[in-house]
C-alpha cells in the first residue's frame, strides 16, 4: 500500500514539473530542483534529497544543437 501512494506522488509531482517545465527553466535554468506537494521546495547546482523527494534537473537548453 505504502508503495502504491509513493508511485501516486511521484506521478503527480513528475505531471506538475513536466506542466511547469518551461517555467522552470526560465527561473532555475541548469540547476537541480525538489518538488513538493506541486510546488519547488529546493533548487541550485547541488541539492540534497531523500529518496521521497521529486527531484528533476532543469536544463536550459542550451546544450541541445
Amino acid at each position: 500500500m505504502q508503495e502504491t501512494i509513493k508511485l501516486k506522488k511521484f506521478l503527480n509531482e513528475d505531471k506538475w514539473a513536466m506542466e511547469h517545465y518551461k517555467e522552470l527553466q526560465e527561473k532555475y535554468p541548469d540547476e537541480w530542483v525538489v518538488v513538493k506537494n506541486n510546488k519547488v521546495v529546493k533548487h541550485g547546482s547541488d541539492v540534497e534529497q531523500s529518496s521521497d523527494d521529486y527531484t528533476i534537473f532543469v536544463s536550459s537548453g542550451a546544450d541541445i544543437f
